[in-house]
């Protein structure tokens, strides 16, 4: 992976951008999509680019409320994102290793506890974690590069099997 592809031009405000994530300098990005507010880092993780997933009731930046599935915990904490990815079929596993056949999530907490941040490692991409940047682009990136003050750290892994056809 690396910066400076011709579609770094779809990022909005590359200085900021990169001085909020100064590991996704350092080791490399490629940028996936142009900027958009329809959806976020959750939304991209359960591969929903239609809604703004976040527990919390409020608007998305679009002026749309915020999703959260029906049934999961509308918290703010790890329990209720694991909760919410069990829905989706995902479950808790040891490794952020690569696994052919899975695509694994990443929650990222800040200091504070709360989830800020998750991050999709798709089965057909050979171990890159994709993550979608706020308003901004999506990219693909190494897991840890994304850790900062906004995201946090990475703090739990999930995983689920994907059904040939």
């Amino acid at each position: 992976m690396s910066g400076g592809a011709p579609v770094d031009s779809w990022i909005e405000d590359k200085d900021a951008f990169l001085s909020d994530l100064p590991l996704l300098q350092d080791e490399g990005y490629r940028v996936t999509s142009k900027a958009s507010g329809s959806y976020n880092c959750i939304a991209l993780s359960v591969r929903d680019h239609d809604r703004w997933y976040w527990p919390g009731e409020g608007l998305a930046p679009d002026g749309r409320n915020s999703y959260w599935p029906p049934g999961c915990t509308r918290d703010l904490t790890v329990e209720a994102f694991v909760e919410m990815f069990s829905g989706k079929g995902f479950e808790v596993c040891d490794s952020d290793d690569f696994e052919p056949g899975y695509e694994k999530v990443a929650i990222f907490v800040c200091e504070n506890g709360e989830p800020a941040h998750a991050a999709l490692q798709r089965a057909d991409r050979n171990g890159a974690w994709r993550s979608k940047i706020g308003f901004n682009v999506d990219v693909e990136h190494e897991l840890r590069s994304v850790e900062c003050d906004n995201f946090g750290t990475v703090h739990t892994i999930m995983k689920r099997q994907l059904h040939r056809r």
